[in-house]
């Protein structure tokens, strides 16, 4: 029973890493689509 736990764990926090990840990203990319204009 506790791997299974433990896999749900690992799950949640693969799942958190990535969305925290596509975050970042989002937010890079709406900061570039500021600051390119400018260099154009």
């Amino acid at each position: 029973m506790s791997y299974i736990i433990k896999f749900t764990f690992k799950f949640f926090e693969i799942a958190t890493y990535i969305s925290q990840l596509t975050l970042d990203i989002e937010l890079v990319s709406s900061e570039l689509l500021v600051i390119l204009p400018g260099f154009i």
